[in-house]
């Protein structure tokens, strides 16, 4: 599962992208969330707590399909 962030100040979209394209090509889920910041500098603890949600649903689902 690769989360990735628009709002990353680390990593920037378009440092990224080959990486979400070659794992969802090789199967992987792949969230690129409009809100998300570097994972755990996320300014919002709503996003924070949206993140980590998504992170222990698929952690605890088979390949976590329930996600969008």
């Amino acid at each position: 599962f690769v989360i990735t962030g628009q709002a990353d100040q680390v990593l920037k979209p378009t440092m990224t992208t080959e990486l979400r394209v070659l794992a969802e090509h090789k199967g992987a889920k792949v969230f690129d969330g409009k809100n998300y910041a570097h994972p755990f500098m996320d300014l919002d603890y709503a996003i924070h707590k949206e993140r980590m949600r998504r992170v222990l649903d698929f952690l605890s689902s088979e390949g976590g399909e329930d996600l969008e």
